[in-house]
């Protein structure tokens, strides 16, 4: 029953320091089926916690009704941790960003407020009634009463302070968890003088250090009476529509993960949690607008649970951090002198004993000298971008041995049996030199291989080898004490894998894949069908009928073999069912542009639209503008499709008639995750007809303004409520003192940075009987639009629309008219259009949700009959059967190949939906979906001419169980 407590040094379980390794794992984007399995994996590479976020609307996606069974049953995901002997930290918002729907905020609370992350009513009362329900069940779980939580955060990267907003909520979680737990929040420096604990997250572009070490060191001097945590240290980055895989800003080299651990390990930093450890899947339309099902996030453990390069490189750290967990939460930092070689070297010591860092950022290998205490260590090879821990002054637990150093990195030091194994590692090829002392004279019991060179001096001993593809074992002996020392690859490092039963502990180390349990009398591994592995094994006891390659040890060699392989047989079932339009009495009526939120429709996902209007006077022309669509629509008018397009297009109006009728299929696919500014989801603020003018701005006066940061570091704003900023700016104080801080005005032809830009411009009596539109492009930074003085509304950068639009029509006057464009902390626009049209469409609104298959379950069973009355969407069906025998894991994935936007459909459940503009084509099958007969329904939206849908069924991996009875 442990207290969380902390200190400057460190978190403490118990009385125990703890350097808190952790991965991010969401159980809202895993099925529940396989909740064990990746948090095995989280266990097999000795992280010691896992982290979720706890998505408020996956939990109350309807107001009041509150869902924790299946999927949802958070309180089971917690204890299962527990189970494993993993530690949890919650974080339940109310906001968690996530590239999930509203960063966590149920849809139908756009019915309440337009302010979301602020102290102002109602948002406050709504999170934190959601924090009554939610903390309850954390407090359950907590490790002081025998559970596996033992951090909990409040809110998430609020950047801009709102210090307010977080006591509220550090309150309401005080009431319920005590002081048992930490009270941490991510990435706002603004509470650093509160009791709340500020962790950093930090996402940099690979080999770009600065920032990264910039952040740990802010944090240091800043909240010097807490530990240093990264809170979301770059495991990856997630996927949006039109951008490459495995993520938007391609891939990050398991390496640069090593490193950026290392460096924080070699800045102080005790804690550290992997965004993300493994990803998943985005259900349904639970992700936030543009991002992909996929939310792989190239993280260490893949979507479908392969275990990629990262994993391993995590895992290397797993077990020198459980190792040295002591001396890492213990050592300070310390001063070290660099006799030869170009690196960034760091020392962190306590007592005689010191851990150097050595950081090779460079494309080439380099060899470091190096002075600690009283210690030369000569000739340290480094890797190209890499960065190398070398021990100094070491003595192992329960001998008389000192290490004065190795070359080599260490990877584990426990006790098998009745001795004392310590593991080492290097790359292939790499020359090592290893010097140990004793108090008494050292003994070599025995040397694996001719290759290790061993001199021994009485109490000193000199090891030197060449590290080849096999591991080297060197068995010592002081007084009664025995040391066994291993050096190996990085890789089989990496494959080291522990297990125990009631005789003891044992370490195979070996290229094997994955170890997955440990029971009774055998060891089950898991590794690619056709695959020939081996394993150095480290015994405690005799084991009967092993390769004794030393005492106790064995060389064990294994294959992977099957009887039979997977199979799949996909069968088309040719048909294409086509969808009619919804019947007008079926639908709702509605005041034209009112939001779907607005209009009492809450979830995400597709919606028809029927506008009839008449035509008051004849168009100049046949433009017809579809000036703000959240997020994606396909027109019909008349029956006829004219085009499609995101947020903000135009297409070519044909056929208008003096009474018309605009059929609209429009997908939502979620809200932007910034949590700040609303973009709801439907028809918005106008569709226009008969384009007259569209001009580009480029002349402005410009005003200087300070950025938001400098702001405060003077001393004028102290609570800013950024969110309120955004939404209502002439209502906040800080608002109007930013605008008074204005430096005089100089002419410019575009967007600098922060400031207020200015643009007059005349219009006349008969100019005003037209709509005028702002159409914004590549937002950079918080924008807030002005006209005449007037709060038009804001834009932010964070919005992957990529363009944004205002109806600026309301605020214009005759005669002289001033757009002010106001930029807080970026760099403003990359383009500004201001577009003028001669009609808006009015007439009556009609919506209902879904499409026709989507109401009527197309996707459980294909519809008896459906005539082909409208270009619009049809359904195809496919079976598919699936063999995968046991003992070998076959994880399914559906291909598809279409230029229509698809929502694919498993045995009745959506896996997936897929836009022509990729990047996602592989669509993975959690396993618990998967039967021997399986049906695939896919529903398409043709978005161009001759619509065209294939699928393909695979498997990503095929690995195979090996049970070895290893245990006599």
């Amino acid at each position: 029953m442990s207290v969380v407590s902390y200190d400057s040094k460190s978190f403490k379980i118990g009385s125990k320091r703890r350097f808190i390794f952790s991965g991010e794992i969401h159980y809202f984007r895993i099925p529940r089926g396989l909740w064990y399995d990746r948090l095995l994996k989280a266990k097999k590479a000795h992280l010691n916690t896992v982290a979720s976020y706890i998505a408020w609307n996956w939990h109350e996606e309807e107001e009041g009704v509150y869902r924790f069974d299946g999927d949802r049953d958070i309180e089971t995901y917690i204890n299962l941790c527990r189970d494993l002997g993993l530690f949890f930290i919650a974080r339940p918002g109310p906001y968690i960003c996530s590239e999930w729907d509203s960063g966590g905020h149920p849809n139908w609370l756009y019915a309440k407020t337009n302010v979301f992350r602020t102290v102002k009513e109602p948002y406050l009362s709504y999170a934190l009634r959601w924090y009554d329900v939610i903390l309850p069940i954390v407090k359950r779980t907590l490790c002081s009463k025998g559970g596996a939580t033992v951090m909990f955060q409040i809110e998430n990267e609020y950047f801009w302070g709102n210090v307010p907003l977080h006591f509220a909520l550090y309150e309401k979680a005080r009431e319920y968890l005590g002081d048992d737990v930490p009270i941490v929040t991510n990435e706002n420096r603004y509470v650093h003088s509160t009791p709340i604990i500020d962790t950093i997250d930090s996402y940099p572009d690979p080999w770009v250090l600065n920032e990264f070490e910039r952040k740990i060191e802010e944090v240091k001097k800043s909240q010097r009476d807490k530990p240093l945590m990264f809170m979301e240290l770059e495991g990856g980055w997630f996927s949006i529509f039109g951008k490459p895989l495995p993520t938007e800003r391609g891939s990050f080299p398991a390496g640069w993960t090593e490193m950026l651990v290392k460096t924080a390990m070699a800045r102080g930093v005790k804690a550290i949690n992997f965004y993300m450890f493994h990803g998943g899947t985005n259900p349904e339309y639970f992700t936030a607008k543009y991002i992909t099902t996929t939310y792989d996030y190239d993280a260490a453990i893949s979507e479908w649970g392969e275990l990629k390069p990262r994993y391993y490189a995590i895992r290397r750290l797993g077990l020198f951090i459980e190792s040295f967990e002591d001396l890492l939460t213990e050592a300070e930092e310390s001063e070290i002198e660099v006799l030869e070689g170009e690196a960034d070297v760091f020392c962190r010591k306590i007592g005689d004993t010191s851990l150097v860092f050595i950081r090779n950022i460079q494309d080439k290998s380099i060899c470091v000298k190096i002075k600690v205490s009283d210690v030369e260590v000569p000739r340290i090879p480094v890797p190209p971008k890499y960065m190398k821990i070398v021990l100094v002054n070491y003595v192992f637990p329960e001998t008389l041995f000192k290490l004065k150093y190795s070359t080599f990195e260490p990877l584990l030091v426990t006790r098998v049996g009745n001795r004392v194994v310590a593991v080492f590692y290097g790359d292939e090829n790499e020359e090592n030199e290893t010097v140990l002392e004793s108090k008494t004279p050292i003994k070599v019991k025995s040397v694996s291989s001719k290759e290790v060179n061993v001199t021994v001096a009485d109490k000193v001993i000199v090891i030197k080898h060449v590290q080849g593809r096999k591991d080297y074992l060197v068995e010592l002996t002081s007084e009664d004490k025995t040391l066994l020392l291993v050096f190996t690859t990085k890789e089989r490092a990496g494959k080291t894998w522990i297990f125990e039963n009631s005789l003891g502990k044992f370490i195979a180390i070996s290229d094997i894949y994955f170890m997955r349990e440990a029971d009774g009398n055998k060891v089950v591994f898991e590794d690619y069908i056709d695959s020939k592995r081996t394993a150095t094994v480290i015994s405690p006891v005799k084991l009967p009928g092993f390769n004794e390659i030393l005492e106790k040890v064995y060389n064990v060699e294994i294959e992977f073999s099957a009887e039979k392989l997977p199979s799949l047989k996909l069968t088309p079932l040719n048909e294409a069912f086509y969808e009619d339009k919804p019947s007008l009495n079926t639908m709702t009526e509605i005041k034209p542009y009112t939001p779907l939120e607005k209009a009492g429709f809450y979830r995400n996902g597709f919606y028809e639209y029927i506008i009839l209007f008449k035509l008051r006077e004849k168009p100049v022309n046949n433009t017809l503008y579809f000036s703000l669509v959240n997020d994606y629509a396909v027109v019909f008018l008349n029956n006829n499709r004219i085009g499609s397009g995101y947020r903000c297009f135009e297409v070519e109006a044909k056929d208008l008639k003096k009474e018309n009728e605009l059929y609209v299929i429009l997908e939502a696919t979620g809200h932007n995750n910034d949590g700040m500014l609303p973009i709801l989801n439907g028809l918005l603020n106008g569709i226009y007809l008969g384009k007259i003018s569209e001009k580009e701005i480029s002349s402005w006066s410009y005003y200087e303004i300070p950025s938001l940061k400098e702001v405060y570091e003077k001393g004028i704003v102290s609570r800013i409520d950024y969110s309120l900023l955004l939404n209502n700016p002439l209502a906040t104080e800080e608002f109007n003192k930013l605008l008074e801080l204005k430096k005089p005005p100089k002419e410019v032809k575009e967007f600098t940075g922060s400031g207020v830009y200015e643009h007059v411009f005349e219009l006349n009596e008969e100019d005003l009987r037209h709509s005028y539109i702002l159409e914004l492009h590549e937002g950079r930074g918080a924008i807030l639009v002005f006209v005449n003085r007037k709060h038009a509304g804001s834009w932010l950068s964070w919005d992957r629309g990529r363009k944004y639009s205002f109806d600026i029509s309301d605020y214009l006057k005759k005669g002289l008219n001033k757009l002010e464009l106001i930029v807080i902390d970026s760099k403003g626009v990359g383009r500004l259009l201001l577009k003028t049209y001669q009609l808006k469409v009015e007439g009556t609104w009609r919506v209902i949700e879904g499409t026709q298959g989507i109401r009527e379950k197309w996707f459980e069973e294909k519809p008896s009959n459906a005539l082909k009355t409208i270009e619009k969407c049809f359904w195809k069906y496919w079976r598919l059967q699936v063999n995968v025998p046991q003992k070998i894991l076959a994880p399914l994935k559906i291909t598809i190949d279409s230029n229509c936007r698809c929502l694919i459909y498993f045995n009745s459940k959506l896996i997936g939906r897929y836009v022509p503009e990729g990047p996602q084509r592989d669509f993975y099958v959690p396993e618990p979906l998967v039967r021997e007969e399986n049906k695939i329904a896919v529903m398409c939206i043709p978005v161009g001419e001759e619509p065209k849908v294939e699928i393909k069924a695979g498997f990503y991996t095929t690995t195979v169980l090996k049970e070895i009875k290893i245990f006599p």
